[in-house]
């Protein structure tokens, strides 16, 4: 019965994607290089704003729903940054690893031949650590978080006889999740013993009251026939404050990427620029 039911299973969903070419899903995958500028304020390590050079990797993929007319998409966000950062006086350094992991749906809107909206909101785990070895009792600070997002982008295709040139500007905001802060003065060791009264102290959940952000993507690609390459500006904006604590993130960087189109099952990669799925 069982072996029944998964041959059933597997001819329900292989067979609409062999049999005809317009059921293929496309899946948009995209992987750029950061370099740039950080600045962290962290009030539970140091009253000074630290600044210095910001390394980034992002993976991008994304696709759309199946019977969804390619209206309704998915995308899956996974990123990792590095920066190292000195305070005003470069008497103190303060080193930070960050890691987010991100899963939404948008809604395409192609209101003219070449222009395309997308609105819609996307869940992300945030987590990350600064540490700062000059501290001697709180050597280290971690910002845990998720968020549920809200944002949409606008892209605009020139076609040209060799090559298409893609102009496209995301943006996006936190509105609610919850977030780790610790109390001022508590040691993360003092929190992992008295783990079961002191959670409720440091879990909060966050709106727009108390964590504000923005992030914001300039991107450019270059698409000729099996290859695009992408060129970008990110500012990204965060702040939030619980228990007395005030917490900020600037980050200012360019990067370089490219896309890849490919289609699930098939392991083929779109070799036709009209046919790129532009997610």
């Amino acid at each position: 019965m069982k072996k029944s039911l998964i041959i059933i299973l597997l001819i329900y969903i292989f067979l609409p994607l062999s049999s005809q070419e317009r059921d293929k899903i496309t899946l948009n995958n995209v992987w750029a290089f950061g370099v740039g500028k950080m600045e962290l304020y962290d009030s539970y390590l140091s009253p000074a704003l630290y600044s210095g050079l910001a390394y980034t990797w992002d993976a991008t993929h994304s696709a759309f729903y199946r019977c969804s007319n390619q209206r309704v998409s998915w995308r899956n966000h996974n990123h990792i940054g590095y920066s190292s950062t000195l305070n005003p006086a470069f008497s103190s350094a303060m080193d930070y690893l960050e890691l987010s992991i991100g899963y939404g749906s948008y809604y395409h809107f192609r209101p003219a031949k070449g222009l395309i909206f997308r609105v819609g909101g996307e869940l992300d785990l945030e987590g990350g650590i600064k540490y700062m070895a000059r501290n001697i009792n709180n050597i280290a600070s971690a910002d845990i978080a998720i968020n549920l997002s809200i944002g949409g982008a606008a892209r605009y295709v020139l076609n040209f006889k060799n090559f298409s040139l893609g102009f496209e500007y995301e943006i996006s905001t936190p509105a609610i999740g919850c977030m780790f802060v610790p109390q001022m003065g508590q040691s993360y060791y003092e929190i992992y013993l008295n783990m079961s009264s002191t959670l409720r102290h440091v879990v909060h959940f966050s709106s727009f009251n108390n964590k504000r952000g923005l992030d914001s993507n300039l991107m450019i690609d270059l698409m000729f026939n099996g290859f695009t390459l992408r060129l970008g500006g990110k500012y990204e904006y965060l702040e939030w404050h619980a228990n007395n604590l005030y917490f900020s993130r600037r980050l200012m960087n360019g990067y370089i990427g490219t896309v890849v189109d490919l289609h699930l099952f098939g392991g083929t990669q779109s070799r036709n620029r009209s046919s790129m799925s532009y997610l």
